[in-house]
């Protein structure tokens, strides 16, 4: 259920409360009615509010998650038992009471993925929070009169009042890194609420955000690496298990190590018929397909199958659904993605379970590595360890930090070629301000986090949540599957972030080797070849695709017409150049130069959200 709330600033809004008249506020939300909770004075509505206390101090909430399947936990797989009830998001959600004793931190235990927003009455004081990995988006815009909030990005972009301007930096850095500015949009003016934060809005005063969790937890004393290979073996069981639905449950199976684990340990809790595991099937002359390695680990467990062609004509379709969502798309596995949940929605499964964040955890990315060895040269450099900290010498080094801190997995444009491809003064623009902030913050929540452990946090607080997150959650609710991820589990999480350099990576044989401790523990579920599988990157086919008939010529010339082009931001002369590449496909695209693919897909999709949401383009 869409979370949709309004916050009243004037007199004028708080008697249009009263009234019953929320829509005068915010014209794109529910109709007026009997959905909305209105506090008495005024101060508040919020759609569909439960009361969770009542009184002169009302405490209400009102919740936007997903039922949470229970896989019955003492069952055996083969008992045949139907199991599997479903708890009710506010069963899950009891724990926000908590903030009227304990705080924000109570956040932490509640349980799944979440938006809330709730009226404590006793304190006159809303609070919205989205759950700690950020599965869950939470918007905001503070107008004139009310702030207006929303679990969705498409209400707040459709409300007339909003002027329809775009937020240039957030532009900028979505063309970096493929997401906004930290707690931006692309809309100028709405706001996003971090991904384990609640935003505090109390009378008089502006919307603050406060952390509630972080990975960055105090190392337990006496951590062997025998306790921590116990404890991360024990929370992806445990994680596995909370999400699995006994009357069916669905996986995107890949046939690497990570997918593979969830299907070997789900069919040790539920019957292996109750599995089906959906791999996607390009054209065969792509050589991208994995369906090989996926059939091997479901002959092993005994799940189910299924290959999910994805055709040309069928990449465009979801191109153009992808094009059209409200957060533009930074990842271009989206299109993969949708094509996949469209099965699981027509097979009829209840929930769906997805690898997702293995890599981000447990290792899986060389630029982790890179950036490790980078700090490394500079710690092994710095002259004055007894005095100042190497790493707080670094985050006072702007020059030393823009080179070495970690700035996430998602890269599209290169620093140089972006300030060649952008006007002044955009070329100018410096975001290591952001970078050194939130590694300062890191410092402050746990100060002797190890390297890892904040590059981990990096993608959980960032990449995680505000690219792959807002781009796949929709399309998954958009086609009613309720999707979870094991491996992103705040406790295997929290487990995973304890590993050291040593049990991420191993060198052997001339060749880098990742995830090394995960695939000590997969070695007991699956399939030798599984578990020692080289790494291999099977991304969506775009460059394929931009070479077929079906796909290619309106893409491109959707590309080449958008009136993004236009508006100041980028030259033209990068326009000129990425659309000859394109045209010289499959020859334009080699082992030394891939990087214009990215920034051919990251300026395709921003130029379609501009088109859409600024110029009004398309009905958006």
């Amino acid at each position: 259920m869409t979370l949709f709330v309004v916050l009243a600033h004037s007199e004028k809004a708080r008697a249009a409360l009263r009234r019953g008249k929320a829509r005068l506020l915010a014209r794109s939300f529910p109709r007026d009615g009997e959905g909305w909770w209105v506090e008495p004075r005024g101060a508040a509505a919020i759609f569909r509010a439960s009361a969770v206390a009542g009184g002169r101090d009302p405490f209400v909430l009102a919740v936007d998650a997903d039922p949470i399947p229970q896989a019955g936990g003492a069952g055996r797989a083969d008992d045949g038992g139907e199991g599997g009830e479903v708890r009710s998001p506010l069963d899950s959600l009891k724990g926000v009471l908590g903030l009227r004793g304990r705080g924000a931190g109570a956040l932490a235990r509640v349980e799944g993925a979440f938006a809330l927003a709730c009226w404590d009455g006793r304190r006159d004081t809303l609070f919205v929070a989205r759950d700690p990995l950020g599965q869950r988006q939470v918007y905001y815009r503070r107008a004139a009169d009310a702030t207006l909030v929303c679990s969705e990005l498409g209400p707040l972009l459709a409300d007339p009042s909003w002027p329809r301007e775009m937020d240039f930096e957030s532009a900028v850095n979505y063309l970096r890194r493929g997401l906004p500015l930290p707690g931006r949009t692309l809309a100028k003016g709405v706001e996003s609420v971090p991904a384990a934060h609640v935003l505090v809005c109390e009378p008089r005063a502006h919307p603050r955000a406060q952390r509630y969790w972080t990975p960055l937890l105090p190392t337990p004393e006496r951590l062997t690496r025998k306790l921590l290979l116990a404890n991360v073996e024990g929370a992806l069981d445990a994680a596995v298990t909370r999400r699995l639905d006994r009357r069916g449950s669905a996986l995107l199976l890949s046939g690497g190590v990570d997918s593979s684990y969830i299907a070997s340990a789900a069919v040790r809790k539920i019957p292996p018929k109750r599995l089906k595991g959906y791999t996607i099937q390009y054209e065969p002359g792509y050589g991208r397909n994995e369906g090989r390695y996926a059939a091997l680990v479901t002959r092993a467990t005994g799940a189910r199958h299924e290959l999910v062609t994805l055709t040309p004509s069928q990449a465009h379709a979801r191109l153009r659904d992808v094009l059209a969502s409200p957060a533009p798309c930074g990842a271009w596995s989206t299109i993969t993605h949708y094509r996949l949940l469209t099965e699981v929605a027509a097979g009829g499964e209840r929930c769906l379970l997805s690898g997702l964040g293995a890599d981000e955890v447990f290792g899986g990315y060389d630029k982790y590595l890179d950036y490790y060895f980078r700090q490394r040269r500079y710690a092994g450099r710095w002259a004055r360890p007894d005095e100042v900290d190497w790493f707080e010498a670094l985050l006072g080094d702007r020059e030393e930090a823009g080179r070495r801190l970690f700035p996430g997995i998602a890269a599209f444009f290169g620093e140089r070629q972006l300030r060649k491809s952008l006007y002044r003064p955009f070329a100018a623009l410096d975001f290591g301000d952001y970078d050194r902030a939130f590694y300062r913050e890191c410092r402050r929540l746990k100060p002797d986090a190890h390297v890892f452990e904040m590059m981990v946090a990096h993608e959980c607080h960032h990449r995680i949540p505000d690219l792959l997150m807002s781009n796949f959650e929709p399309v998954a609710r958009a086609l009613g599957v309720s999707a979870s991820y094991p491996f992103l589990d705040p406790s295997v999480v929290s487990w995973g972030s304890y590993i050291g350099p040593s049990d991420r990576y191993w060198h052997e044989n001339g060749y880098w080797w990742a995830k090394k401790l995960l695939r000590e523990v997969a070695a007991k579920l699956i399939p030798p070849p599984i578990v020692m599988r080289r790494r291999a990157t099977y991304d969506a086919a775009v460059a394929d695709w931009l070479c077929e008939p079906e796909f290619g010529p309106a893409t491109l010339e959707r590309f080449a017409s958008s009136r993004f082009w236009q508006v100041g931001l980028l030259r033209p002369s990068l326009k000129t150049d990425l659309l000859e590449r394109a045209k010289r496909l499959p020859a334009s695209l080699d082992r030394t130069d891939r990087r214009w693919l990215d920034e051919f897909w990251v300026v395709l999709t921003l130029s379609a959200w501009h088109d859409r949401f600024i110029e009004n383009e398309g009905g958006g």
